[in-house]
């Protein structure tokens, strides 16, 4: 009995044991649970539902206030005007703020607040139709691993990854688009201007659509060429942004006088100019400064995305003579000097695309029977030679006088007509004039002379022609 009863007694002492233990390690756990639940609530820096979320405010370290508020689902800068915002930006604003979490605490209370760049800090409000959180972004870690926080109403100190806190402590920079021409795409643009040391490159001007040369040319466009370009440069992006300057900083970057301009407009009204210090070879290091006048905002972009500056006149110009089609001219006449085996050819002709002939030719007056041998084909040919005829080269700053040693006027279906002057520029080449206005083209002799071309093809017509009459 008695020998019953001490064991009752033991394992009595053990349950009892055993309870206490087990209790112990429910209590240490649900203490450190306590304590961890704690310390991740203290890490929450803003949370907010980002679809409710209806306004945010960020003031830079300088003062500089951007209020965004969400309009029709698009969010706007309403405060100011003076910020080109990357539509991306503004899509992932709640992504970015509507949920921060420090990473670690530091203190809990700082003595000395510039320790952590927190005496000027970034400030950072959102809102939503209930209730409003605030935090205050101070400088980066040592180790740049970090930056150092704090939530309003709180004197402790945290830290928030370093990518997250670089884009909300650079407001001007992160909220800024990346694209050269903000974001306009080449079919907003309606003027486009690129000036290298004083002198019009190129001068574009659109209108219902096309686009037109208005300087330093007077001809037509080389729209593939032209439009490629245009093309690239609504595609390229900036490298990043400096600072803003003043004017009397100007010449520390060359911008007091620039090498090169480009000024573009779109179809809102607005505009922007470009300014580049040096020329674009003189940039060993690749990185290419550019300032953008409107508002004096330095940026960087790479050699490569702003090379399309060193585009010359010539790629943006047709180097065709004329731009007919064979539909369009009913004759016209050819006078050339003595130095040719010919001196003067007229011809007439209507082309008719049912046929896809022309019919009621006429070769220096006489009526000619193209039903007859080749002549038809031939007739074409000369025709074709015409509307063909080449520019070897542009030359847009000269200033020749037009002596009209050759010429070619084309009549047309409408009752005007197109004459083009040759003025003699060397023994092989002639400045280009059409309707006594010089284009910038410059032609070779060749163009009138070479094999299968307008005075060849003559010729081979009147041999056809005499054949015939044999």
């Amino acid at each position: 009995m008695k020998r019953n009863l001490k064991l009752v007694i033991v394992l009595v002492v053990l349950v009892v044991a055993a309870v206490a233990s087990l209790v112990a390690v429910n209590v240490v756990s649900s203490s450190k649970d306590k304590k961890a639940a704690k310390e991740a609530a203290e890490l929450v820096l803003i949370s907010q539902n980002s679809d409710d979320i209806k306004s945010i405010d960020i003031t830079d370290s300088d003062g500089e206030d951007y209020q965004f508020s969400l309009s029709d689902s698009d969010w706007v800068l309403t405060n100011r005007d003076d910020v080109n915002l990357s539509s991306s930006f503004c899509n992932s604003l709640c992504l970015y703020y509507g949920d921060l979490k420090a990473t670690k605490k530091i203190t809990d209370k700082a003595d000395d607040l510039s320790i952590y760049g927190l005496d000027k800090p970034v400030k950072l409000t959102v809102s939503d139709s209930e209730k409003s959180s605030t935090i205050y972004i101070g400088k980066a870690t040592s180790t740049n691993e970090a930056f150092y926080v704090m939530k309003e109403g709180s004197d402790a100190v945290f830290t928030m990854d370093y990518s997250t806190a670089y884009v909300l402590s650079n407001p001007s920079m992160s909220m800024k688009n990346t694209y050269l021409t903000y974001e306009w795409s080449d079919d907003d643009y309606t003027y486009y201007k690129v000036t290298k040391q004083g002198k019009t490159v190129i001068e574009l001007d659109r209108n219902s659509g096309i686009w037109e040369i208005k300087s330093p040319v007077n001809h037509e466009i080389n729209s593939t060429s032209t439009l490629t370009i245009l093309s690239n440069i609504a595609r390229y992006e900036l490298d990043g942004y400096g600072e803003k300057i003043t004017e009397e900083q100007y010449s520390e970057y060359g911008f007091d006088n620039p090498y090169y301009t480009v000024e573009i407009k779109n179809n809102e009204g607005k505009d922007m100019t470009i300014l580049i210090g040096k020329s674009i070879d003189s940039y060993t290091d690749k990185e290419v400064p550019i300032l953008y006048k409107d508002d004096n905002q330095l940026a960087y972009i790479s050699y490569e995305n702003i090379y399309f500056v060193e585009r010359g006149t010539e790629e943006y110009t047709s180097l065709n003579l004329i731009s007919l089609k064979n539909e369009d001219i009913t004759g016209g006449e050819i006078k050339l000097d003595s130095n040719f085996e010919v001196q003067n050819i007229k011809f007439e002709g209507t082309y008719s695309t049912e046929n896809n002939s022309f019919d009621n030719v006429k070769i220096d007056g006489k009526d000619i029977d193209t039903s007859v041998s080749n002549v038809s084909s031939l007739y074409s040919d000369f025709i074709y030679s015409i509307l063909n005829m080449e520019a070897d080269s542009v030359d847009a700053y000269a200033d020749p006088q037009n002596t009209a040693d050759e010429t070619i006027t084309l009549d047309l279906t409408d009752g005007s007509s197109i004459k083009l002057d040759f003025a003699t520029k060397d023994d092989n080449t002639y400045y280009v004039f059409k309707d006594g206005e010089y284009t910038g083209l410059i032609a070779r002799r060749k163009a009138l002379t070479k094999e299968n071309g307008v005075i060849d093809y003559y010729k081979q017509i009147q041999t056809a022609l005499s054949i015939k009459d044999n």
